[in-house]
């Protein structure tokens, strides 16, 4: 028996082979884009989760309140972790990592190999014995046990050693902190499993200039500068710990925020979630969204949806040439179940051949998300049992939800009515078939309005005056002390090139992350009234060479040491206008009270992304090496020749180092990286929502067409004319696009009104993009039909009106 119902399925295939592919194709591009999206958010919600004992690993966060209302930052001072695991129960270990200030990247030298390495960081020697790397060579027990110590990973090590062993050799790490011979303790795989945590190279805390000045720090209230985590005992609860923080910080460090005028705390953030949702500032390593993970998975369900919505209106609108077959089957004593598994099984028939062509789409957007999209995303593996659930699980979901209708409704009537009644034209299985059609473009539409907004959002990032001009600004780091003491060489050197206009050298620049920040007041205000600003340290050819514009007062000259020029956002809170600023003081409270007069105000600008406000900025002068960068800006249109030149210009000034640069502008659009990275997904996988849809609504147009071919031919012999005859087709779906539209549009509205609000500056809410939105699916739908009602339209009404 079931054996004739795949016999049945497959010529019924064959019979009718345009609406067969539909089919076939449209749930084929379904599963392809449902499982894409699958592996997708796998690797995202994977992340983390192959330490051992994940889910007793722990991130302590500090909230830092300077009157402003909280912060949330993902760092916590020097003392807290051994404070923890020797007085706190429970817990287990403890380790801290350091970004040490001022470092980029590392230079490493071995013989005559060298290279700059910019994901390092300084790590606990019990950083191992908490966080799972595969070990190449060492191991866990003797790794970063002594000061000098390093672990590099497998890719370092072939460069410097190829398949030599590792193990015990010295390597010159310099920074500028200086230079230091490093023993190499380990060598571990670092991209085996996806971790927040993007590492290379790992350095023991004790080590060097940087160790003596971070390693043993005692300070409680401040220096909030290391990513701590901590392992809890197995039985311990988070939320106990969590609630003995306020008494801990009340006791080391209460009078001392008091005397700085903030107020601290400490949370937890388990290590699985600190990839998706962690919310604090100055995160460390790779960072997703959870947002859009959610986006991403509601997109999944929608495009599977689209597609099994069309499998089964294609079904019903055709079921009535079905009828007699199953009439003649009941009165011959087929029962009801019997008729249902038949449709079940050419059902899963369909989606089977669309399982075959989804691989083949799957294996060719794999290709396409790597190397247009950068994704990292799992080869596409029959073998990979996960994968391999996922697609049984598909395959069992769209069998049931596309051929639960079709099988219940044939089955369910009886042989007279199936007789007599034209089953396609039914009023359930017509009002069935619009209600699916409303759902179907009530999806797309969100998704049109959703990818609207998203670039109008990001047109306007683009175009927002940024308070300076970042292009045609190249940025030379200056990552060693031999480096950073020859800047001023550097920039008299660049000043001769005549594709360079102006020169700066400076401690940060707009479009990096600025980790120093200070608690500084004015001169008619007490500590606790302060403002928390970030610190610049320049000469004073930086401003002119960003195009900063002064306000009031003057740029920097030699000498202005005891001088400061501050933004215009940090007059209010310091209690000046701009109109009274000069010669006022900034003061600040730290070991000893200390302050210097402002001798210009800057125009604001955006030194991060647009999702934050403005944060108010502080320039020192600063006439010693230790600088960070080199800013040249350019006034020329031959780039190449200008990046020639000044790279055989470092090379004379530092022979020994390899030379590199980048522009300003590409590290200002970084930062909206994941948003732009995000929104090109999010357009890819619309597109193909409403491809799909477009071919569902060429089957019921071409059905819908076919049906009334008798009437069309009637009307055409009458006089009726082709755009008439287009109405008269068209409306129906018309309709149904503008119901979809009603419902779509305050939806739509809610969700991308919630993103735009993660943004400190954004866009007003574009009531134009639902609009249009609206106006492209009525256009999508009239083209569709348009597509399928011309071949009636046009066909010969003799033809059509021959009698059967």
């Amino acid at each position: 028996m079931y054996r004739n119902y795949f016999k049945i399925a497959w010529r019924s295939i064959k019979k009718d082979r345009f609406f067969s592919s539909i089919n076939i194709i449209g749930l084929g591009f379904g599963i392809a884009s449902s499982i894409l999206i699958i592996q997708y958010l796998r690797g995202e919600w994977s992340v983390d989760k192959h330490h051992t004992d994940y889910e007793q690993i722990y991130q302590v966060n500090t909230g830092l309140d300077f009157g402003e209302g909280e912060n949330l930052y993902t760092m916590a001072p020097s003392p807290l972790a051994n404070k923890l695991v020797l007085d706190y129960p429970e817990v287990e270990n403890a380790v801290r990592l350091l970004l040490p200030p001022g470092v980029n990247k590392y230079l490493l030298k071995k013989g005559e190999v060298s290279i700059f390495e910019p994901k390092g960081i300084y790590a606990d020697e019990t950083f191992f014995s908490m966080f799972s790397y595969p070990f190449i060579e060492g191991s866990v027990e003797n790794a970063l046990q002594n000061p000098n110590d390093i672990v590099i990973s497998e890719t370092i090590a072939k460069k410097f050693f190829n398949d030599e062993s590792s193990i015990g050799k010295t390597i010159l790490v310099s920074t500028l902190w200086g230079e230091m011979d490093c023993n190499v303790s380990g060598v571990v795989k670092t991209d085996a499993n996806k971790s927040h945590l993007d590492v290379e190279l790992f350095i023991n805390m004790k080590s060097g200039a940087i160790g003596d000045r971070f390693a043993d720090l005692n300070e409680w209230a401040g220096n909030n500068l290391y990513y701590t985590y901590l392992k809890l005992r197995e039985n311990a609860n988070p939320k106990s710990l969590e609630n003995k923080f306020p008494a801990l910080i009340e006791e080391l460090a209460g009078e001392r925020l008091r005397s700085l005028g903030f107020t601290k705390s400490h949370y937890l953030l388990p290590l699985k979630d600190i990839y998706l949702k962690s919310e604090g500032k100055k995160s460390i390593g790779h960072q997703g969204n959870i947002t859009f993970f959610y986006i991403f998975a509601a997109i999944g369900v929608f495009i599977l949806v689209i597609a099994c919505i069309n499998f089964m209106n294609l079904s019903t609108a055709r079921s009535s040439l079905r009828a007699k077959e199953v009439a003649v089957k009941k009165v011959i004593g087929a029962e009801k179940s019997a008729l249902a598994i038949q449709f079940f099984i050419e059902t899963l028939v369909f989606v089977i051949f669309s399982l075959l062509v989804a691989v083949l789409f799957i294996i060719l957007g794999q290709w396409f998300l790597r190397n247009q999209l950068g994704l990292q995303l799992t080869a596409f593996s029959l073998s990979d049992w996960m994968l391999g659930l996922w697609l049984i699980s598909i395959l069992a979901f769209t069998t049931i939800l596309s051929g639960s209708y079709p099988a219940f409704m044939l089955s369910s009537f009886g042989p007279m009515s199936l007789f007599n009644k034209r089953i396609g034209n039914h009023f359930s299985a017509a009002q069935v078939r619009k209600a699916l059609v409303v759902v179907q473009f009530v999806i797309s539409i969100m998704l049109i309005q959703g990818i609207l907004v998203v670039r109008e959002q990001m047109n306007f990032i683009k175009n927002e005056d940024l308070g300076y001009s970042e292009s045609e600004k190249i940025v030379i780091p200056l990552n060693t002390q031999a480096a950073s003491r020859n800047a001023s060489n550097l920039k008299n050197g660049l000043r001769g090139l005549t594709s360079v206009e102006k020169v700066g050298i400076t401690s940060t620049h707009p479009g990096i992350r600025n980790m120093e920040d200070m608690l500084v007041f004015g001169e008619q205000k007490t500590a606790d009234e302060n403002i928390r600003i970030n610190l610049n340290w320049t000469d004073p050819d930086f401003i002119p060479a960003m195009g900063f514009e002064i306000l009031k007062g003057r740029n920097f000259r030699v000498g202005d040491s005891t001088k400061v020029i501050v933004t215009e956002s940090a007059l209010t809170g310091l209690g000046y206008s701009l109109d009274n600023a000069l010669n006022k003081e900034v003061k600040w409270n730290w070991e000893i009270q200390e302050s210097k007069r402002i001798i210009g105000v800057i125009k604001d600008y955006h030194s991060s992304s647009l999702k934050n406000s403005m944060q108010p900025q502080m320039f020192f002068l600063n006439e010693s090496y230790n600088q960070n960068y080199v800013l040249a800006s350019l006034n020329t249109n031959d780039v190449s020749r200008s990046v020639s030149e000044t790279e055989a210009l470092w090379k004379s000034i530092n022979p020994s180092e390899p030379f590199e640069f980048y522009f300003m502008d590409e590290k200002v659009q970084k930062a909206y990286e994941t948003e732009s990275k995000m929104s090109s997904l999010i357009i890819l996988f619309t597109l193909l929502a409403i491809l799909i849809s477009c071919l569902g609504l060429i089957g019921l147009s071409a059905f819908s067409a076919d049906r009334r071919k008798k009437e069309i031919g009637i009307r055409k012999v009458l006089g009726a004319s082709v755009s008439s005859v287009m109405r008269l087709l068209s409306k129906e779906f018309i309709v149904l696009v503008l119901i979809a539209i009603v419902i779509a549009t305050p939806i739509a509205w809610h969700y991308t009104r919630d993103w735009l609000n993660t943004f400190h500056y954004r866009i007003d809410m574009p009531w134009h993009a639902y609009v249009w939105a609206g106006f492209i699916a009525i256009l999508i739908c009239i083209i569709t039909v348009s597509f399928q009602s011309l071949k009636a339209i046009f066909a010969n009404p003799v033809n059509s009106l021959r009698s059967e």
